[in-house]
């Protein structure tokens, strides 16, 4: 099972993180670039504070990599500007939590490791439809996913400090869906009338998605 950070809860000293998602359905608290390797499940405050900023710095790449393949295939130059606004916006998130993990770091008397994301030089250009394919999983679903869970912990983290954090990042979480339904839009409609079908097929992932995204959200409902 993937570990989702998706509530806040208390314990006698720290956070409690939990969620689980059914086996067979890959919803990630954002968008990932293909290959991407996550880190072990957070036990505590400080390890989801590295492994979120660890899956941020994989959303740069992710979005970097779709804006240059949605200029390749023509798509609409908002949509390729939005994508690397996008980029820019995990550069945030990823600083800020560095910075949160660093912070609690130097209180608890540790050293925050933050490891290497693997990811490689480039990335081989791929067809339209693997495109569109990985957006409505990574970006319809993944994103819509982070935006719910960000707003969550907007509302219900301890500290007026991460509230502050999850409210700004919840903000650029909705923007990033809402880039990435337009861009599945698009994408239908400029897939061939000879590719129709096939196309149609592989959507069938984002309803697969969603239902997971949805069973998840039920299951972590209080």
């Amino acid at each position: 099972n993937s570990g989702i950070v998706t509530s806040f809860g208390r314990q006698s000293s720290e956070l409690v993180f939990n969620g689980q998602l059914d086996d067979d359905v890959n919803i990630q608290r954002g968008r990932m670039f293909e290959g991407f390797v996550d880190l072990a499940d957070e036990r505590d405050e400080l390890e989801y504070c590295v492994r979120a900023a660890h899956q941020e710095a994989a959303a740069v790449i992710a979005f970097q990599r779709l804006a240059v393949e949605l200029r390749a295939h023509a798509a609409p130059q908002f949509l390729i500007d939005e994508a690397l606004r996008s980029a820019d916006d995990e550069r945030r998130h990823t600083r800020l939590f560095r910075r949160e993990a660093k912070q609690l770091a130097s209180t608890l008397g540790a050293q925050p490791r933050f490891p290497e994301l693997g990811a490689p030089a480039r990335f081989e250009l791929r067809p339209l439809q693997a495109v569109l394919v990985e957006n409505a999983e990574e970006g319809c679903a993944n994103e819509t996913y982070a935006a719910v869970v960000a707003t969550h912990q907007a509302s219900c983290a301890p500290h007026a400090r991460l509230r502050r954090l999850f409210a700004a990042i919840a903000q650029d979480e909705q923007r990033h869906a809402a880039l990435a339904h337009r861009i599945h839009a698009w994408g239908k409609a400029a897939v061939s009338l000879g590719n129709a079908l096939r196309s149609r097929q592989r959507f069938a992932s984002l309803s697969h998605a969603w239902s997971g995204a949805r069973r998840s959200l039920r299951s972590d409902a209080p």
